[in-house]
């Protein structure tokens, strides 16, 4: 069984919210009314180029931006990408965004690090 992506819920979400049927007939135009509207609701700007790549219209390897995402999160109501992900569970998504990439050990040894370095070069300099 496939995975449900998070991508593909989202797609089909802001095909519902702006109604103008199924997103693999959209036309250009379509595109670029989808683009106001995005900007009318969340004030942040999504170019038609862009959503066309992200609604499968134009053949593109890589995946959005959390950023993008994250307005097209705010397009259907919700806060950003990452509660989009979480209230809509899908765990394999989730435990990686909940996850930091660095542990609070971890920074506080860089932190240390930083702190030690600085000493020595101010000691150093005097």
């Amino acid at each position: 069984m496939k995975t449900p992506d998070p991508i593909d819920k989202c797609k089909l979400l802001i095909e519902e919210k702006f109604n103008r049927g199924r997103y693999v007939d959209w036309t250009n135009r379509d595109f670029e009314l989808l683009s106001e509207h995005i900007f009318e609701v969340t004030k942040a700007h999504i170019s038609s180029s862009s959503l066309k790549r992200i609604f499968g219209k134009v053949n593109y390897s890589s995946k959005p931006h959390v950023s993008t995402l994250t307005v097209l999160a705010q397009y259907i109501g919700y806060q950003d990408w990452y509660h989009f992900v979480s209230a809509n569970d899908f765990p394999k998504f989730k435990s990686v965004i909940e996850t930091p990439s660095y542990s609070k050990k971890r920074l506080v040894w860089v932190y240390m690090f930083c702190l030690l370095l600085l000493l020595i070069l101010s000691l150093s300099y005097f």
